[in-house]
């Protein structure tokens, strides 16, 4: 076998083998350890990115350097687990770098020390930063603030507080950009959909009516936010259905279910006008959040 030969074969060797554990890990925690949320976990997307490419490494330590980049392409197995977002991808970027690094005879122990010292911290601080929490049982329930109810908690050293709107800027039809806190004084209102939503298609004529309860209400403000990666399309969607309230869109889906928490859609955030805001699946229980401020700070503060 020549030696082109066997460096492609260990190329393909290296993608598979961060591809294959990437497969296990996603299984076994969705499957067998019946982990809430697992792509949400910033920890467990690193483990199992630095895992991959450990392995990857050690097939191709002594690759040249000028090909290791080919396994990059791996990376993009994140996608799907809408985690190929800013900031995460530097995060998975360092991630796998270092697990290629520590693998390399050429690189100092000096280097390989400080680096391991590095992505330890990082994944400490993701870990701690982040709640376990194992499902009981394949059926499970979510409470009104999105908890889930059959549930146990492994370890959560976060504080049970309000969460801040984010930085996070979207577009209009004109595709200029927009940003939430340009709101001000206002409770507002936000729906997360995509033209490809079937479910959200099936929930507008209840979105529509909630908005023309409170129509004549100027301190409240109904904002859809699409996430569809086709703009044309959800363009002429607007266009053609001009659904009422504030029609934006997106610029990273995958950034915006990450800062809002959102595990799918359709979904709903309610936000006072401290800019605190809370995840409210029910279109119903709507109308008591928007009607009384009483009972929608409750809510969002969990009182």
């Amino acid at each position: 076998m020549s030696k082109k030969l066997i460096t492609i074969t260990k190329i393909i060797l290296g993608i598979l083998s961060i591809i294959i554990p990437f497969k296990i890990l996603v299984y076994l925690a969705h499957n067998y350890f019946q982990i809430h949320n697992y792509d949400q976990l910033k920890w467990f997307i690193l483990l199992i990115c630095f895992i991959g490419f450990c392995i990857s490494g050690f097939i191709n330590n002594k690759t040249s350097l000028k090909l290791i980049p080919i396994l990059y392409t791996s990376l993009l197995l994140f996608i799907p687990l809408r985690s190929f977002y800013f900031p995460l991808i530097y995060y998975l970027f360092l991630f796998a770098t270092i697990g290629l690094l520590l693998t390399r005879r050429e690189i100092s122990r000096k280097i390989k020390i400080a680096s391991s010292i590095l992505i330890s911290c990082i994944f400490i601080y993701f870990l701690m930063s982040q709640a376990l929490i194992i499902r009981l049982g394949e059926e499970y329930r979510i409470d009104q603030y999105g908890d889930l109810i059959n549930g146990k908690t492994i370890w959560d050293f976060t504080e049970k507080k309000s969460i801040k709107l984010p930085e996070s800027a979207f577009m209009n039809t004109s595709f200029n950009s927009f940003d939430l806190k340009s709101i001000k004084n206002k409770t507002i209102y936000i729906s997360f959909w995509a033209t490809w939503c079937e479910p959200c298609h099936l929930e507008k004529p209840a979105l529509e009516k909630l908005k023309a309860c409170f129509v004549n209400n100027d301190d409240i403000v109904f904002i859809d936010i699409s996430l569809d990666l086709d703009k044309n399309k959800w363009k002429e969607y607007v266009k053609t259905n001009k659904p009422s309230g504030i029609q934006l869109i997106s610029k990273d889906d995958g950034k915006s279910r990450n800062l809002f928490n959102l595990n799918g859609i359709p979904e709903h955030v309610v936000i006072n006008q401290n800019w605190d805001f809370e995840k409210s699946r029910s279109i119903r229980r709507a109308y008591k959040l928007l009607s009384d401020p009483k009972s929608l700070n409750d809510f969002i503060y969990r009182k």
